[in-house]
């Protein structure tokens, strides 16, 4: 009785498997990252988070911290980028409430110098009632000076 041989990889294959990313590979940059950031290192913290999703792309978790870093440095066209790529990915309500926080903070850039009328526009919205027409004249007023009406 003979043995069967186990078959031996050639040349191209074993590059292919050195080559290969390793899923235990970029954890230790990531927790370096996360420590960073708890430290506002957003710099340094955004080269480790690189680097961590360089080692493994496929960690949806790498990208998630990369996209928070960049969003703390008020790159958020970058940070949105990211973000998107892990929801490729799969599903997460962290990254979801970042894309919303994202998209908050550009129409806030988009409007510019009007961003604080905006802001107080929005903190008005909740204390005015459903029928604007049931105020009392001094309310009227109040409304119609601030354009809410």
């Amino acid at each position: 009785m003979t043995r069967k041989r186990p078959r031996v990889p050639d040349q191209n294959e074993r590059r292919e498997n050195a080559l290969r990313p390793n899923l235990r590979l970029g954890y230790d940059r990531d927790a370096l990252g996360m420590h960073l950031m708890s430290r506002e290192a957003f710099r340094i913290a955004e080269s480790q988070f690189r680097r961590a999703v360089w080692l493994n792309p496929f960690e949806a978790e790498f990208k998630n911290h990369l996209a928070w870093c960049l969003y703390k440095q008020n790159k958020f066209a970058e940070a949105r980028e990211w973000a998107q790529k892990v929801l490729d990915r799969k599903d997460d309500p962290n990254t979801r409430l970042l894309l919303n926080l994202i998209g908050l903070n550009l129409s806030r850039l988009r409007l510019g110098l009007l961003g604080s009328l905006y802001e107080r526009h929005l903190y008005l919205l909740p204390l005015l009632p459903p029928e604007p027409q049931k105020l009392s004249t001094k309310a009227n007023s109040y409304t119609i000076k601030l354009g809410v009406r």
